[in-house]
């Protein structure tokens, strides 16, 4: 399929625009793609890099156990191939949804038919002065992540990392950083580790194994009086003044949905969509970390930000765009490694769940919670086999005898998928 390089004049119009060179979006113009949309795709990213994979970012790139290159999904020649047009360094300052356009930071403006928003989300910040922002780090993207890595590397490690968070990226920047050899303080304002997203017992395993690996857990704490000092910052943890070499923001995210201000579908808390990734404008489409699906099987209503939910939004919409068959029902799964454990999960954690618990021995448990007969969701440590069990029952809605789940002496595979 020939390239599609833009005319060049102020104006011009492309059939299918993306808004984001995130995972979501790259996979969603790939997807149209092979579903058999032949009109003009173009995608506009505001970074100067290509599609790139982000849960590294935190773990294997610090560490150098990856070379951030290796990150990219495709080089720039397949989407070329594809007939897809990818514009980096590229960012959208408005739109005009009667006239179908985009205001783009260059000045000039592109038409669309159909708008996929594939924007994601930023991390969220603290009112901090701008001296301590200059040694704060976030790592959700690209460039946050190599200006972590090089303060790890350079050190001196005397002073510690205070993480202020202790949710997935945090806890993940924070075992990176321990295993580096810096210390670590890890401030948390809620009352256990990760507490949105995982069972306390979960909680409870992986505060334990962060502290037996050498790192200091501050829960139900705010970090106070933050001041920027000739080398780091200087705060207040629970009365006592500490010396930081630098300071890990992982409070959060923001999704970035700031060009729609004034639109009739802006939010500043994500995109609301139908089942097909649609918005309340029949023309424009949500996916990713920016959007809210309002029929989404276990996970209505709630914005998600995982691979899993990028790739599988992607699909659905481009299905729903070129007609095509829908992929299959799939339950939102997650996962995060931290030191050796490799927590997963499937569905999304309730406490009005039953949640029953397995002790598989040698630091692996599993987590599985039930509605009844029918298991709703699972959390896995270190149990690879028990997670694909934990997703194929989810996925397929299976019934199962919740009384016998708590057996360990049988394997779960044979109690949940019995022939």
């Amino acid at each position: 399929m020939p390239g599609s390089a833009l005319p060049d004049h102020e104006e011009t119009m492309s059939k299918i625009v993306i808004v984001g060179a995130g995972q979501a979006g790259s996979q969603c113009a790939l997807s149209l793609r092979q579903m058999g949309f032949e009109g003009s795709i173009t995608i506009l990213g505001d970074e100067s890099h290509l599609p790139y994979d982000r849960p590294p970012l935190s773990k294997a790139v610090l560490k150098s156990e990856l070379e951030i290159e290796r990150t990219v999904f495709r080089p720039a020649a397949v989407y070329a191939d594809q007939g897809i047009e990818l514009r980096t360094d590229c960012s959208v300052s408005g739109i005009d949804q009667a006239a179908k356009t985009l205001a783009l930071s260059d000045g000039s403006h592109m038409g669309y038919e159909t708008l996929i928003v594939a924007t994601g989300a930023r991390a969220r910040s603290m009112p901090l002065s701008d001296a301590v922002l200059e040694r704060s780090y976030f790592v959700r993207s690209w460039d946050e992540s190599l200006a972590l890595k090089a303060k790890l590397e350079a050190g001196p490690k005397d002073k510690p990392l205070v993480v202020i968070g202790g949710g997935f990226i945090g806890l993940e920047v924070a075992a990176s950083a321990r295993l580096m050899g810096w210390p670590v303080i890890i401030v948390e304002a809620d009352q256990r580790l990760m507490g949105r997203a995982v069972h306390p017992r979960i909680s409870e395993l992986c505060l334990e194994k962060h502290r037996a690996e050498g790192a200091r857990v501050e829960l139900n704490t705010m970090s106070g009086d933050i001041e920027a000092t000739a080398d780091g910052v200087a705060l207040t943890v629970n009365g006592e003044r500490i010396e930081a070499a630098g300071l890990v923001i992982g409070i959060g995210a923001l999704v970035n949905t700031d060009f729609l201000e004034g639109s009739s579908i802006y939010s500043d808390r994500g995109l609301v969509t139908d089942a097909a990734q649609r918005t309340s404008d029949p023309d424009i489409y949500a996916i990713g970390d920016v959007a809210i699906c309002e029929d989404r099987y276990l996970a209505s209503g709630v914005r998600l930000e995982s691979v899993q939910n990028a790739i599988y939004g992607a699909k659905i919409c481009a299905a729903a765009i070129t007609g095509s068959a829908e992929p299959r029902l799939e339950a939102p799964w997650f996962w995060t490694d931290q030191y050796d454990y490799s927590l997963q999960m499937v569905g999304l954690y309730s406490p009005e769940l039953t949640w029953i618990e397995r002790d598989n021995g040698q630091g692996s448990v599993t987590l599985i919670g039930v509605d009844g007969d029918q298991i709703k969701a699972g959390q896995v440590i270190n149990s690879a086999q028990d997670f694909a069990v934990m997703r194929r029952a989810v996925d397929m809605q299976l019934a199962v005898d919740a009384a016998s789940l708590s057996d360990t002496s049988q394997k779960l595979k044979s109690l949940v998928l019995k022939k």
